[in-house]
């Protein structure tokens, strides 16, 4: 059993996680590592929808932890073997927030659809009557991050990432406003174990 203060032995450990934590787990990772020099992890970040086809297409071969931005796609890893539910922890909650460049009006950057928060915004706005079609530009992100540094860099005017995704770019944009979360369904964050078959026992 691991105990607090013990070292664990050598050990390379692939993550896979949601393009929204990964300013905060590169930090984590670094923290981690202050204690646990000998354990090697290494963090692939991206939408979660795309996260997850990598563990099916690799069979959960050479993936060892997968931290989703939705249940979605954690609970199809379940339904594929691929993780088992025991293992899965909702670790943490978000919301989605619409951020603006500074002195912007229109052009709005959204998740794709297929991506978490591109999926909660549109249901935000389909519990307001808005249709994105309505929008005269929308510029259809592959994920969160990209949203970010569109409206960051100016590319769009208004774009909706989560909240924790702000605060990397308050500096250079406005918070417009918190969407009201009866609005869309809840931003759960699950992570868990991945059965990865080609794990060895330090890993």
């Amino acid at each position: 059993l691991f105990r607090s203060g013990d070292v664990l032995e050598e050990a390379s450990i692939n993550l896979y996680a949601a393009a929204s934590l990964a300013d905060v787990l590169e930090d984590e990772i670094a923290l981690f590592n202050e204690s646990q020099p000998n354990v090697t992890i290494t963090l692939s970040t991206g939408s979660s929808g795309d996260m997850m086809d990598q563990i099916v297409a690799a069979d959960g071969v050479d993936v060892d932890i997968f931290f989703s931005a939705a249940t979605k796609q954690m609970n199809s890893l379940v339904e594929e073997g691929l993780v088992n539910e025991d293992n899965v922890v909702n670790l943490l909650k978000n919301e989605i927030v619409l951020i603006a460049a500074k002195d912007s009006d229109t052009s709005i950057a959204l998740a794709d659809e297929t991506v978490p928060v591109g999926s909660y915004a549109r249901e935000a706005f389909d519990s307001l009557g808005i249709s994105v079609d309505d929008f005269a530009e929308v510029n259809n992100c592959s994920d969160v991050s990209a949203v970010k540094e569109a409206v960051k860099e100016g590319s769009n005017e208004v774009g909706i990432v989560y909240y924790s995704d702000y605060y990397s770019v308050k500096d250079d944009v406005d918070l417009i406003e918190v969407c009201d979360q009866s609005l869309y369904s809840e931003c759960i964050y699950p992570v868990s174990v991945v059965n990865n078959s080609a794990a060895d026992d330090a890993q």
